[in-house]
């Protein structure tokens, strides 16, 4: 197949996918996809683990934890484990819908990039020196139309949409308030159909105009929605730090019980102890998580 051949396939495939999309982006607010909401189901569940390990982060107080805390912090590491193990249930049955949605929201961010162009040649530069340097030219930057990740934007869109078709069910005759998730795609689909009537190939822009901008903040809001749900594949690979951190805890309870003002250091360099050694780490890699609550 030749290169022009091949374009010729890639356009014509494209404006299917955006037909599809037109005729069919009706269903994303019409019809009930399961998938969909084990998304906001697993955002509420990370979110709820991030609280937790916030609590217990305010029971160790500069990385050590009294006695007297111990029995707290073992409830809630308790409560953070059976979470931790709804939420991952909820991950298996998501996978697919998150992967889509990771990929609208990375196109919809790169639809236009920037470059810095030359805009003017000082013409007597070729008699004053033997050599060329980057200080004989002024620069611009400017913007162009990612093309590749438009197309990726209307693939993933139309997949989306296809799930819609093949696993959604008619919602029940009350009226549902459709998610915020949802509106923001319903808004990426109108902003696609727009650009799709645009010739945008090849073309330069010296300000990013305000349908890209739109996109770039779309994509921000369906980002900051993912990124809980990033949240709880990350505290899958808890779940042996905390087993641990349980078994090594109960036991400095029970043989500090009469001294509950004995502080333990969570990160001690000598005399480290089994069970505060793992707490320290899990809310180490806890710390940069804490932005999103």
């Amino acid at each position: 197949m030749g290169i022009s051949e091949k374009m010729v396939r890639i356009v014509y495939q494209e404006m299917e996918y955006l037909k599809h999309i037109e005729k069919n982006s009706h269903l994303l607010s019409k019809l009930h996809l399961a998938e969909l909401d084990n998304i906001d189901i697993i955002a509420s569940e990370a979110r709820e683990c991030l609280l937790i390990l916030k609590e217990i982060k305010s029971l160790t107080p500069y990385s050590s934890v009294f006695v007297e805390n111990l029995k707290p912090v073992i409830q809630n590491l308790k409560s953070l484990e059976k979470k931790i193990y709804q939420s991952s249930l909820n991950l298996l049955a998501s996978d697919y819908i998150f992967d889509l949605l990771t990929n609208i929201c990375k196109s919809s961010q790169h639809l236009i990039n920037n470059q810095k162009f030359m805009y003017d040649i000082n013409t007597g530069i070729f008699g004053i020196s033997d050599h060329i340097s980057s200080s004989n030219f002024d620069f611009e930057k400017m913007y162009y139309f990612s093309e590749k990740n438009f197309e990726d934007l209307i693939l993933n869109i139309y997949l989306l949409i296809s799930r819609f078709e093949s696993e959604g069910e008619p919602h029940s005759k009350k009226k549902v308030k459709t998610s915020k998730l949802i509106q923001d795609i319903q808004d990426l689909i109108r902003i696609v159909e727009y650009l799709s009537d645009k010739n945008l190939p090849f073309t330069l822009f010296i300000r990013i105009p305000k349908a890209f901008k739109k996109c770039i903040k779309i994509g921000d809001k369906i980002e900051s929605h993912l990124l809980l749900i990033v949240v709880a594949r990350k505290l899958r690979n808890y779940t042996e730090l905390i087993e641990n951190a349980l078994v090594g805890l109960e036991e400095l309870a029970k043989k500090y019980k009469n001294k509950p003002n004995k502080k333990i250091s969570l990160d001690a360099l000598v005399f480290n102890k089994d069970g505060a050694n793992e707490l320290g780490e899990i809310l180490r890699k806890a710390e940069p998580m804490f932005r999103l609550l």
